[in-house]
């Protein structure tokens, strides 16, 4: 049996590779850890990003299911004339009425929007002139340029049954079809009071519409498109700054090279920053 000596050490350089091995040892372990953390985390993510092409797919059939249905809803309440009346009594209670009762906005706005266009088109080629003007009123609360486009057709095809629907005949009262521009989003809520005030004073007002400060005039104004039509926009100058409670704080500016644009269409341009200073 051979005896170990107790003065025996071990060589320096086998210790530094001992050293080595472990510090090597370890680092592959860190390594492992850090890989295992990074797969873990990469799994995880795989599965995450599995169930939201899941919902998307998902979310998607339910679009095209509703899409379906609000297709089928449409084509039932147009069908014929009872049924027009029931959607147009339904959607202007919902839309108006309600709306202005509660201060609600409306749910589903393009679903209303293709009920009430579809409504209008059957309705006007009809010659039907209630249907046809509360569809227009309809369009005008969630789609003012839908409302333009069918009072710019409407006014090319059959001027007469245009002033009709729109009120603007003698006999209706009303003064004039007033579009309102406004130019700061947080002021809606005060544009639209303007508007129901406007209304009360017999000029159809149809919705609101927001214009970018970039687009929007450097003051308040009333913009008319006929020389026949400037006394009456001098009239809607009166109502409104009575309404604002200002004077002289608007103008009026004939916009030329808009033939197309009926009599007694005017447009009301408000910028409130400028009325309050």
């Amino acid at each position: 049996m051979v005896s170990r000596n107790p003065n025996y050490q071990i060589p320096s350089n086998l210790e530094e590779r001992h050293t080595k091995l472990e510090i090597r040892h370890n680092q592959i372990s860190i390594i492992s850890m850090i890989l295992a953390m990074v797969f873990s985390v990469w799994n995880v993510w795989q599965q995450v990003s599995l169930n939201n092409q899941q919902t998307k797919i998902d979310e998607l059939q339910t679009d095209i299911q509703t899409m379906t249905l609000v297709e089928s809803l449409i084509d039932d309440l147009t069908a014929n004339k009872e049924r027009r009346d029931i959607a147009l009594s339904a959607l202007y209670g919902v839309l108006v009425l309600e709306r202005k009762e509660h201060n609600k906005s409306a749910k589903y706005p393009s679903m209303i929007v293709d009920i009430a266009e579809t409504i209008l088109a059957s309705s006007y080629k009809k010659g039907n002139l209630d249907e046809s003007s509360k569809a227009l009123v309809i369009l005008g609360e969630l789609d003012i340029e839908k409302h333009k486009q069918w009072v710019e057709k409407m006014n090319e095809e059959d001027p007469y049954f245009a002033a009709e629907t729109l009120g603007l005949r003698e006999k209706r009262g009303v003064k004039g079809l007033v579009y309102i521009q406004y130019n700061n989003q947080s002021k809606k809520v005060k544009v639209e009071q303007y508007r129901e005030q406007l209304s009360a004073k017999n000029w159809n007002a149809p919705g609101t519409e927001f214009i970018s400060q970039s687009n929007f005039p450097n003051r308040s104004e009333i913009r008319f498109f006929n020389k026949e039509d400037e006394v009456l926009a001098k009239e809607l100058k009166a109502d409104t700054e009575a309404i604002v409670g200002c004077s002289d704080c608007l103008t009026t500016n004939m916009i030329k090279g808009y033939r197309s644009v009926p009599k007694k269409q005017l447009e009301l341009w408000i910028d409130l920053e400028s009325l309050s200073n």
